[in-house]
């Protein structure tokens, strides 16, 4: 006895779909980043350079504005340290999320908390910041690193402050190289660390540049937990005051 026509549709549709999401999420893809600052005589610019697939994005943009986007992220940390601190504590927090802003906690973390203790205070900085922070942190994990760089020039003036601030950064330099290969999927012989020395010039200059491939379900899974926070987090009404998203269940009538 055969199967129904629609039972026999309906497991292939299924089976295909499910071929679709397995090669999708086997699928790799590249992209180039580049971060760069640039200081001297004339001011201090930041500039931030993306590429994937034959598309390119680039922002270049003083740091006075640089500054200010700072202080905001800055601001929006402090008040979520401070609404853990107090949840922890016991206390009821006051803070937009809390029980006593009406709101609702934003979903369970993307990323499981890093074992190194020197990397703990980056991922609780990089939730307390913000869903976007923590899908960048998340992303920057699951990424194939095929190449990754850092290059600084230094130059304070005269030989012997410019001497200290280059051995300083490559102290820190080297920091940062053990806790990338311990932490990152990196290809051999990365990461690419450098620090140029200009005893003859005033300013500094430094270049991050990455490229990596991530697998498109990595990409998926975090676009998905990304729109699930956005959609869990307060929002405002038209008074000014932040109220929780509302309730989107339906009741029979």
């Amino acid at each position: 006895m055969g199967l129904p026509e629609a039972l026999r549709i309906t497991i292939f549709v299924s089976g295909g779909l499910a071929l679709v999401a397995v090669v999708l999420y086997a699928v790799r893809v590249e992209a180039e980043l580049h971060v760069s600052f640039h200081q001297d005589a004339r001011g201090r610019t930041l500039a931030f350079g993306f590429e994937t697939m034959g598309w390119r994005r680039e922002l270049r943009f003083p740091v006075p504005r640089a500054l200010a986007l700072g202080r905001v992220a800055a601001g929006r940390a402090f008040e979520r340290i401070a609404a853990t601190t107090l949840e922890a504590s016991g206390k009821p927090s006051t803070a937009p999320g809390g029980e006593r802003g009406g709101g609702r906690r934003r979903p369970g973390g993307l990323v499981r908390p890093p074992r190194n203790p020197a990397l703990a205070g980056l991922w609780q900085a990089a939730r307390a910041v913000g869903p976007a922070a923590e899908v960048t942190y998340y992303l920057t994990k699951k990424a194939h690193w095929r190449r990754l760089s850092w290059t600084t020039t230094v130059g304070l003036g005269d030989a012997a402050s410019t001497g200290v601030a280059a051995g300083a950064l490559w102290a820190t330099k080297g920091i940062v190289r053990a806790l990338a290969r311990a932490e990152l999927d990196l290809a051999p012989g990365q990461p690419e660390f450098r620090v140029d020395a200009d005893f003859a010039a005033s300013g500094i200059e430094t270049s991050l540049a990455g490229i990596g491939a991530l697998r498109v379900g990595h990409i998926m899974l975090a676009l998905a937990w990304l729109a699930l926070a956005w959609l869990r987090r307060p929002h405002s009404d038209h008074s000014g005051r932040r109220r929780a998203w509302p309730n989107t269940r339906f009741k029979a009538s």
